[in-house]
């Protein structure tokens, strides 16, 4: 279940989006904007334990399966990681690694 933002939360999150694009760091960003730092790095701590959250309820359901090719054997791509393995992993291991646990 993804809960939308509140207007509060919404504010403070495209200052930490604006912030991920300025040259410099949180603090230069929270200087260059008259805020206070520790206000943004709490909210950054804030939004990314709501995230979290949110992504830790999913249920995530995966069927491993020897495929027909021997090099690698299974590919598994993960957000711009890659990982090969020439013999399947542990059905257990493997679900974790996908679902973050």
């Amino acid at each position: 279940m993804n809960t939308p933002l509140t207007p509060k939360q919404q504010y403070w999150h495209q200052h930490l989006q604006q912030a991920d694009g300025f040259e410099g760091t949180l603090a230069d960003y929270a200087r260059s904007q008259g805020l206070k730092a520790q206000t943004l790095y709490q909210w950054r701590s804030v939004l990314r334990n709501r995230e979290m959250t949110q992504v830790s309820t999913q249920t995530v359901f995966t069927e491993v399966s020897q495929p027909a090719f021997t090099h690698p054997s299974l590919v598994v791509s993960l957000g711009q990681a890659q990982m090969e393995f020439s013999a399947l992993p542990d059905p257990r291991w493997l679900s974790q690694v996908i679902s973050g646990e």
